[in-house]
């Protein structure tokens, strides 16, 4: 076969039929770059929506775990105060108990408030002498009812007039 086409319109359609081969790929790689950012912007899109939502369900699940706890510390607690309470009834002679707490108490002391605990029974008062305390703690640990008889706090006020008072809490550890 014979070709009749001068040599230079040969080398244009080579060079242009080169660029064109250049373009298109050009082109193609163009077009994967844009697509591969599209699908990492998507990807990058849906793992924040993800994060989001599960940053929300461990903020619930957290609250959660924080009410279980608290109502499970006062369940423990209420539990506790009922045993305790539940004791000191099963064995007290509460009768009895108050006459002793009164036969040990001192003329010079002015009693407060009895509570029930589950340690024992807390009482507090008042007086003007720190020794009528520390007489009224040794009366009351020679009692039957009870184990022991602890001072837990003695606080001195002084009153408008210039006399001296102390208010006081005794624990007493009652017998089983």
């Amino acid at each position: 076969m014979l070709n009749l086409l001068p040599q230079t319109i040969k080398d244009r359609y080579r060079i242009s039929s080169r660029l064109y081969a250049i373009g298109v790929v050009y082109l193609l790689v163009l077009v994967v770059i844009v697509l591969g950012a599209l699908v990492v912007a998507t990807y990058n899109l849906t793992a924040v929506a993800n994060l989001g939502q599960k940053q929300v369900e461990i903020d619930a699940l957290s609250a959660q775990k924080k009410n279980v706890t608290s109502v499970t510390a006062k369940a423990a607690f209420i539990e506790d105060r009922m045993q305790g309470s539940a004791a000191f009834q099963e064995n007290a002679e509460w009768e009895k108990t108050l006459q002793q707490v009164a036969e040990a108490t001192p003329t010079n002391i002015q009693l407060t408030s009895l509570r029930l605990t589950s340690g024992g029974i807390d009482v507090s008062g008042k007086t003007t002498d720190r020794r009528a305390i520390v007489l009224f703690g040794d009366r009351l640990s020679q009692q039957p009812a009870f184990s022991s008889a602890n001072i837990q706090a003695i606080n001195e006020e002084k009153a408008a007039s210039g006399a001296k008072a102390f208010t006081f809490t005794l624990n007493l550890g009652y017998k089983k």
